[in-house]
């Protein structure tokens, strides 16, 4: 079969070449994506194939090879949430360290601790301040619970005898049986990681510290057996 070639038309052994086609891509119904209008050609020319994607903002007019990337309102709030999360966090961590004072559970303070000497250091200050002499302590309860901490002790003279009310406030109380020679004590952990006395009693006669827990909001089972 012969193939009438119309005439005034040129004899060619190369194949014609394909129409140009043209697909847009798709984004949730839209042809645009962050604002971009966005067109996917494809071209077939003397038989090589080719795909190019060409981004064209419509604010400048020159070509991009990707769109900005912007953060959404809803990804930076996200994001300080998670922030604020880890910093929070953190501290947690750092307040139930038992290695800062009186931050861990309910539990016995060592004197010779670093804590108990901490502590004891503060007491003793406390005490010389009332009685206007140097005192030492023996203790018979010692606890500290979340950054709350109760002595109870009895006097002692700086080297361990038993304590002379002679050239106190209490020495004459103390010769009627007026004074014990107990030292009760109920610190709170400063900002510092320092301890302050939040109240005392030197030589009471009565339980005097049952009433702290209610009257200083303190845990109750600092005082407990």
């Amino acid at each position: 079969m012969e193939t009438t070639q119309p005439e005034g038309t040129p004899m060619s052994d190369e194949p014609p070449a394909q129409p140009l086609l043209r697909a847009a891509v798709p984004h949730a119904g839209a042809d645009t994506w962050w604002g971009v209008p966005r067109q996917l050609q494809l071209t077939e020319t003397d038989g090589q194939s080719r795909m190019s994607t060409h981004l064209t903002t419509r604010r400048s007019g020159y070509a991009r090879t990707a769109p900005p990337r912007r953060w959404g309102p809803l990804f930076v709030l996200q994001s300080i949430v998670v922030a604020v999360y880890l910093m929070l966090g953190s501290a947690g961590y750092a307040s139930a360290d038992p290695s800062t004072p009186g931050f861990s559970q309910l539990h016995d303070v060592s004197p010779d601790s670093v804590e108990g000497q901490s502590l004891l250091k503060v007491a003793a200050t406390d005490a010389d301040a009332q009685l206007g002499k140097s005192a030492g302590f023996a203790v018979q309860k010692f606890k500290a619970s979340n950054g709350w901490a109760f002595l109870s002790a009895q006097l002692r003279s700086p080297d361990g005898s038993p304590f002379d009310f002679a050239g106190t406030p209490l020495a004459e109380a103390a010769a009627n049986g007026g004074a014990s020679k107990r030292y009760v004590a109920l610190f709170r952990a400063g900002g510092s990681g320092g301890w302050d006395v939040v109240t005392s009693a030197v030589g009471p006669t009565a339980p005097v510290w049952s009433e702290w827990a209610q009257q200083y909001s303190a845990p109750v089972e600092l005082f407990g057996n």
